[in-house]
Formats: C-alpha cells, sequence, structure tokens
C-alpha cells in the first residue's frame, strides 16, 4: 500500500496547491487546543500526520473533524462533488521514544524517498518546511519538537495515513448475518416517542437482528414499553433482541449508538418554564428551546446529559449519541463541547414544513429541492422549489398576501389558505425579509420579540400554544393507546414517526447512505456562525460518518440567528459552572424580554422552583 501510494497513483487531487494549501491550513487550525502536532507531510495522494489528542477530543473525531471540512474546501475549489477521503484511515500507536523519532523522519523523508524533492524542507506542505523557517525560540508545538521525544512514553501519540482521491472502497451490502448492532433507547419509557423508534428500528431491513436496550429511570413506564416491543417483534417477525433495564452501566456497556429523548423533572418542572414567565408577560408556544423556558430547561438538562456522556466515555466511547432531547442545540453542545463523545441532534421540524409546503402545493416532498441554514427551531430556506419551480413565485400566485392581510381568526377558516395557518408568522416574516421559516410559527416565534410578548399579540398573530393541560392529556393519551395496544383493545401496527432515527444508524453502520436534516458542529457549513456551534443544515450520512452540506446564511438571517448562538454557548458554561451571571446574562439579552427589569427575579423564581434538579447552583 505504501509504494502505491509513493508512486502517486489515483488522482493525486492533493497536487492542487490550493487543495494542499486548504488541507495544511485544517491541520494546523486547531493546533494546540484540540491536539499536538508533531509532524506532517502532505502528498498528491496522501496525508500522513502524527500528533497527539488532547484531553476530552478522540481520535475519531478529530479525523472526522479533518476530513469533513476538508472535503467541503476541496470539492469546493475543484468544482466536485464525489468523496475526496478513502473512508479509512490508517492509524499507528506511537510506542516509545524511538519509535516517535523514526515517525518524524519516516514523515518528514516521504517527498524524499517519492522521488518529488531532493531534500525535506524542499517539499512546500510539511512540517519539516516549516520547522526550517522557525524562529529560534518561538513556543509553538514546533518549536518543542527536540523534547517533545521524552514524552512519547506518557502522550498517546497516533501516526494517521489519510488516502485522498483513491477509488473508493465499496460499502457493505445488506447483511446475510446477523447485524453486531446494540443500540439503547434512553428514555426507553416515553409513550410518545418509545413507539415510534421501535417501530422505525423494526421497519428497518438492514438493523433485523441488533439488540436494543430500553433504558429509563422510571420501571412502569419502561416495562409498558418493552412488552410493547416484544409484540412489534411479532408483528414484524423480526430477529432484533429486546432488553430493558434500570441500570446505566448494564445499558451503556458495549453500546455503538445511544438515543437520547428525556426531559430531566417532566412535567411538573416544565410548568415552572411555562408558568413562571406567563407572570412576567411571556407566553411561550412551547418554551422548550429558547426564551426564560428554553433556559430553565437547558439549565437542569446539561448536567444530567453530560454525566450520560461520561458514562458513555467508560461504557462506550466509541459509541454514537444521537439527541432528540430540548433544547437539542444546547444540550448536543454540551456534549461536544465538555467531553469527547460524537453526538449529533435529530429533528423533524424542517423536512415537515417543507412537506407542508409541498402538499399545499400540491406536490411530495421528493418533488422538493431546497437548502435550509440556522440552528435548531430557528431555520431558515434560502431556496425552495417544488416541481421545479420558486415556491414564493407559487405562493404568490395563490394568493398569499391577500391571506396574510387577514385577521388571524378569518385567515384560519380561510377554505383556499387555512391549511397555512401554522406558518402564518413564518410568511409574514419572509414578505419583510425575503427567506422563508423552514420551521413551524411555534417554534420560530420564540426567536423574535413581539410574537408573544402579551395576550394581545397572541391573539393579533394566531399563535397558539401548548399549555401543561395539553401536555398532560397527551400523555395519559398515549399511555392509554399502549394499553390498549397490550390489551389486544387496538390495532397493533408499527407507527415509524417522522425522526428517522433507525436510518440514520444504519447508515453510520455501513447501511444504505441517508441524506437527512442534521443539527451538528459548525465545521464550515455555514460560515457566517461561530465553529464548533451546533447547527442545522442538510447533511449526508453514511460509514464515513456525517458530512454537512454547505449552507451559507443570508445577512439579514445571521442579524437573528447569532445573537442567539451566543447565548447558547453562555447557557452552556452557566450550566455546566452554576453560574447564576452568565444566566442571568443569557436571559436579560433575550429578544422575548418585554423589560431588563423583570430579568433577575424571573431567573430567581424558576432556579427557586426547580432547585431540585439545579444541584450545581447551589441552592
Amino acid at each position: 500500500m505504501e509504494q502505491y501510494l509513493d508512486h502517486g497513483h489515483g488522482e493525486a487531487l492533493l497536487r492542487n496547491p490550493q487543495v494542499a494549501q486548504a488541507v495544511e491550513s485544517a491541520l494546523l487550525h486547531f493546533d494546540g487546543e484540540r491536539y499536538r502536532l508533531h509532524a506532517w507531510v502532505l502528498m498528491p495522494n496522501h496525508v500522513h500526520v502524527l500528533f497527539t489528542p488532547l484531553a476530552g477530543h478522540g481520535l475519531s473525531d478529530i479525523l472526522h473533524s479533518w476530513k469533513s471540512f476538508t472535503a467541503s474546501q476541496a470539492n469546493r475549489l475543484l468544482g466536485r462533488q464525489e468523496e475526496l477521503w478513502q473512508r479509512e484511515s490508517f492509524d499507528r500507536f506511537i510506542r516509545n521514544e524511538e519509535h516517535f523519532a523514526a515517525a518524524v523522519a519516516y514523515i518528514e523523508e516521504n517527498p524524499v524517498k517519492a522521488g518529488l524533492c531532493a531534500r525535506p524542507e524542499d517539499w512546500p506542505f510539511g512540517s519539516a518546511r516549516r520547522r526550517v523557517k522557525q524562529t529560534p525560540g518561538a513556543e509553538t508545538s514546533l518549536g518543542a519538537h527536540a523534547s517533545l521525544g521524552a514524552q512519547a512514553s506518557s502522550l498517546p501519540q497516533t501516526l494517521t495515513i489519510m488516502q485522498a482521491g483513491m477509488p473508493a472502497l465499496p460499502g457493505p451490502a445488506r447483511r446475510d448475518s446477523m447485524p453486531n448492532i446494540k443500540i439503547v433507547l434512553v428514555g426507553g419509557g416515553s409513550y410518545s416517542w418509545g413507539p415510534k423508534v421501535l417501530s422505525n428500528i423494526l421497519s428497518n431491513e438492514y438493523l433485523n437482528g441488533c439488540r436494543v436496550v430500553l433504558h429509563d429511570i422510571n420501571p412502569e413506564p419502561l416495562e409498558l414499553n418493552f412488552r410493547l416491543a416484544l409484540k412489534y417483534k411479532e408483528l414484524a417477525d423480526s430477529d432484533t433482541a429486546f432488553q430493558q433495564t434500570t441500570d446505566q452501566a448494564a445499558a451503556f456497556d458495549g453500546a455503538d449508538y445511544v438515543v437520547v429523548t428525556i426531559s430531566t423533572g417532566g412535567l411538573k418542572t416544565m410548568r415552572v418554564d411555562l408558568e413562571v414567565p406567563e407572570k412576567y408577560g411571556i407566553f411561550q408556544p412551547v418554551g422548550d428551546t429558547v426564551g426564560p423556558g428554553g433556559l430553565s430547561r437547558a439549565l437542569r438538562n446539561v448536567p444530567v446529559f453530560l454525566q450520560m456522556a461520561r458514562a458513555m466515555e467508560e461504557h462506550c466511547p466509541s459509541a454514537w449519541m444521537l439527541n432528540v432531547s430540548n433544547p437539542l442545540s444546547a444540550l448536543t453542545r454540551a456534549v461536544n463541547k465538555e467531553t469527547g463523545i460524537r453526538a449529533i441532534g435529530v429533528c423533524h421540524g424542517v423536512r415537515n414544513v417543507m412537506h407542508r409546503y409541498a402538499r399545499f402545493l400540491g406536490a411530495e416532498l421528493a418533488d422538493c429541492a431546497f437548502v435550509n441554514t440556522g440552528i435548531d427551531h430557528c431555520a431558515w430556506a434560502t431556496d425552495l422549489f417544488i416541481d421545479g419551480r420558486d415556491a414564493g413565485e407559487l405562493l404568490l400566485e395563490k394568493g398569499v398576501d391577500e391571506w396574510l392581510a387577514k385577521p388571524a381568526t378569518e385567515a384560519k377558516e380561510d377554505e383556499a389558505l387555512g391549511e397555512l395557518y401554522h406558518l402564518r408568522c413564518g410568511l409574514l416574516l419572509w414578505r419583510q425579509l425575503g427567506v422563508l421559516p423552514a420551521i413551524s410559527d411555534r417554534h420560530m416565534v420564540e426567536f423574535l420579540p413581539n410574537f408573544i410578548q402579551g395576550m394581545d399579540n397572541l391573539e393579533k398573530y394566531g399563535v397558539e400554544r401548548t399549555s401543561i393541560a395539553d401536555r398532560e392529556n397527551n400523555y395519559a393519551t398515549a399511555r392509554a393507546r399502549t394499553e390498549r395496544m397490550l390489551a389486544g383493545e387496538d390495532e397493533l401496527k408499527l407507527s415509524a414517526g417522522s425522526d428517522d432515527v433507525a436510518g440514520w444508524i444504519a447508515a453510520l453502520d455501513g447501511g444504505p447512505p441517508i441524506e437527512d436534516n442534521l443539527n451538528a458542529p459548525n465545521i464550515g457549513q455555514i460560515p457566517q456562525l461561530p465553529p464548533d456551534a451546533i447547527v442545522e443544515t442538510r447533511g449526508i450520512l453514511d460509514k464515513t460518518g456525517i458530512r454537512p452540506i454547505v449552507s451559507p446564511m443570508p445577512e439579514q438571517i445571521e442579524a437573528i440567528v447569532r445573537p442567539h448562538v451566543l447565548r447558547e454557548e453562555l447557557t452552556v458554561e452557566a450550566a455546566v459552572e452554576g453560574d447564576f451571571d452568565k444566566a442571568l446574562t443569557v436571559l436579560s439579552g433575550d429578544p422575548l424580554l418585554p423589560s431588563i427589569d423583570i430579568a433577575r427575579p424571573m431567573l430567581e423564581e424558576m432556579l427557586a422552583a426547580n432547585k431540585d434538579w439545579l444541584p450545581q447552583f447551589g441552592l
């Protein structure tokens, strides 16, 4: 293989100096923050890198970040869309000081060995050239190279070879034997989400025969959903094995995928999220992402997610966490920021809204071509074409402007456009901003002022809320349906829901690749937002991992979204550190607050009411 590489076989895409420069810049970008680079060289068709991962950053995460970002940059420069990197890297761990020195020499001599230059420092894209140029005494990882050899026995260095531009190895076909996959469903006792994800898994042919563990801290609903899973299994004639447990360590041991849907404190704490802000004139429709309710929910959920992620580091360090819980962006960010676990967020909102527009215009989701950019529950469609035509033009032809001019109550009853009622506020924004929201009103209005500040605005804009009473009724209805199915009093049928968790798992494991709406760390897919923030775009999932699609954000949308991203970072810090002042800063700058004067008393009241779930604040 090394001889094959050294002879420059394959497409040799890294021979392009712009591409090579982009890859080298990516390697250097997080040097000293996520890893320490010791040596590297970019050959025409492959890359050698010797580095030490720093605490909290795993080998697979670092490689994934390099490959995903550089593939996007290279394809843009080359005007291509194919895969840049071969799926597998060749990794070696450095054994000792002697091995370390040999690895550095091997890497930097590679271009000479291949006949590409006379001396290592003559090659333009490698550590040898930079080492020669390094000013004596400069404090960088390269300047410190002479002393690094002494650390070889205590620091786990890794030598990695990444191959570029070579034909991709064929992905695995449908398994003839049982897949060796362990999936853990945290929140496995959920009556609303549990049956849907169980159906989703059992409906996926690639996952037939996997092992699914339902895990919950509440044994009663866990038992009911476990019994339902066994009935579903019989209905689907599936070989999938199911287990249930309240023991987290047993659930996580050897897991490959951990899917999380929880709400710390349940409806009791959610009541605080919604009803305390009401006293101050803020009427959130959902209250699970931003605003006072979203902040309160994040503060009590982040510590729980970090405890789970750290348990995963102990029991299943290579597993993916698929988060379906809100506030989705903040929780997913916390795990990626504070631990070595790879976490991505699953939300069906954008696809559902695209489907609504398609259905209204007489088409299906498959007939839509769209680009969405933003963060979870604040997503925007910068392009939307349905059956090849601009959706905005089609909406205007349907008389949407005249409909938007009607009072909310009249608009809701309109025979022609009434089915768009729950997107009406978004359409009003579209006519002002020129960009169509890609999420329903109940979420979008929580990111903006005016819509939900006071009952008058709620009525004016026709915003409908989901109250605690509604949620209690939904819970009771879902539980009753599960009990009826178990008793044979209701039809037992698989209902997969909108979140294709099974499709994601199958794709990541080597099954059919999938394109879906992806909440993932920002590696450049939205250049206008901070690196590593959890952003929402379309993306591809397959055995190589996740590859978000570049989706630039218009400046008028950046003005709305970016402040929320910055507050989200502070929210995570406040939750991790138990920092009241940081939480107060987040709340004080939220656009839902009608007055800065209410921030402190409202935050104090919410924290006091949920103090049992907020040990980090020492209340």
